[in-house]
């Protein structure tokens, strides 16, 4: 997801201050700690570690019960029958099979994710790719994103979450906000935009001597895969030396560029002056501040300067862990609620829509724009995810965000969207380039 701010948006918001403080207690008393850990598995380092020591013991527990079964079934395996062995050993070894599931699961998000970090006893970065660690190895688990630093991170943004509009809207707009900050984190995962977190430490092909063809292919999108089948790269999980290294030319001639985000049609300048920096503005935070003029906007708020930071300079900022720690206020979330709360037009915020504060015009009814969720969707993310202009992947993730705003309302104990006589989909509506 690109977020895109007009420049009347920037003028009006980069004088505004944002550090007039609304009650403290407003986030808390809408939702509870449990209830945040619940919606965000990823958030509390702490359960993730007793949930790892949980499954080892469990996986360890059943290798007694694995080693019978193999023995048991080694008539297979001599036989090189491995389909028969395989059905041998998940009859005979159905906990041993369903606790390491568990801990290769487990083991992959802490592994993958890159807003956790694991260390061991001695400091050093926990690897859980062979074999898995043995949990008294680790001394501990930290999120970037937790329930602390998102309840300190609010305040600071007035409006947001304000019981002026009764509790039932207040929870509303919450579950708004959260439903899509677990589409665009892919729940509390991701800090940044992938590939680009990665591509911009890559400079030349000696530094992929460590990224596996697998990695490759996973960066690369549909127009990706066409432009490199034009060079007779088709297959590219199994890569030689020839086609891999045209793989990376690509990547670095092509495809890295793109994370800069620089394309600024309203300051033409300041495009070239973001090509000729060595900075990147992909999207990072937990809805993906993207572009020069958005770090820029954001960083003129009082919440950003009193901490000193420079995002024009340092927009890595957004997604480092020195700015987003556990116990104080968090620019990985205040840079979401910023978005969530700033009018783009012609787009409303979101903030407005889910409080009830904006009214259609008479372009949005005849492009199908009504109050309620469909159109928080289309303010984020209209342009591949509503309308004519979606994308290849149809509604699937428009869908992602719909179920999880109702399974969040749930958790946080709010009934059904007031506005259910709208639909929470945006397939029928257009995005706000159509007026």
């Amino acid at each position: 997801m690109k977020l895109k701010l007009s420049t009347m948006a920037i003028s009006l918001f980069a004088g505004l201050s944002m550090i007039s403080m609304v009650n403290a207690d407003e986030v808390t008393g809408l939702i509870t700690k449990k209830q945040f850990d619940e919606i965000f598995p990823l958030s509390n380092g702490e359960h993730l570690k007793a949930e790892y020591t949980k499954a080892y013991k469990q996986f360890k527990d059943s290798l007694p019960e694995y080693a019978a079964a193999a023995q048991k079934c080694q008539k297979y395996e001599d036989m090189k029958d491995w389909s028969g062995q395989a059905k041998c050993l998940q009859e005979n070894a159905p906990n041993y099979g369903k606790s390491r599931a568990t801990l290769d699961e487990l083991a992959g998000k802490l592994q993958n994710c890159p807003a956790i970090m694991v260390v061991d006893n001695s400091g050093k970065k926990v690897d859980f790719s062979g074999e898995k660690p043995d949990p008294s190895t680790i001394k501990s688990i930290k999120t970037l994103y937790t329930y602390e630093n998102f309840a300190k991170t609010t305040p600071y943004f007035p409006g947001f979450l304000s019981m002026s509009g009764g509790r039932h809207n207040a929870k509303r707009e919450l579950a708004a906000l959260l439903a899509n900050v677990q589409q665009e984190t892919t729940g509390l995962c991701f800090a940044s935009e992938t590939p680009f977190d990665i591509l911009e430490k890559l400079n030349s092909p000696a530094d992929f001597s460590k990224i596996t063809n697998q990695q490759l292919a996973a960066w690369m999108n549909d127009d990706d895969k066409k432009a490199l089948a034009g060079q007779g790269v088709t297959d590219l999980y199994s890569l030689n030396d020839v086609s891999r290294r045209k793989v990376i030319d690509y990547v670095l001639s092509v495809k890295k560029p793109k994370g800069k985000y620089c394309k600024w049609d309203a300051n033409p300048q300041g495009e070239k002056d973001c090509l000729a920096s060595p900075n990147y503005y992909y999207g990072r935070g937990a809805i993906q501040l993207s572009y020069p003029y958005n770090y820029i906007a954001f960083g003129n708020t009082d919440f950003v300067k009193k901490q000193g930071y420079d995002l024009l300079m340092h927009p890595s900022l957004v997604a480092d862990p020195s700015a987003n720690q556990e116990n104080r206020s968090s620019l990985l979330w205040g840079s979401a609620i910023w978005f969530w709360m700033t009018p783009q037009a012609p787009k409303p915020s979101a903030h407005a829509v889910m409080t009830n504060q904006w009214q259609p015009t008479e372009a949005d009814i005849k492009n199908g724009r009504q109050p309620g969720f469909g159109t928080v969707i289309n303010i984020i993310n209209g342009g591949l995810e509503c309308g004519s202009s979606r994308g290849a992947d149809k509604d699937v993730k428009a869908q992602n965000r719909i179920d999880a705003y109702k399974r969040i309302l749930r958790i946080i104990g709010s009934s059904e969207d007031d506005n259910s006589k709208y639909p929470l989909d945006c397939k029928n509506s257009n995005n706000f380039n159509h007026q």
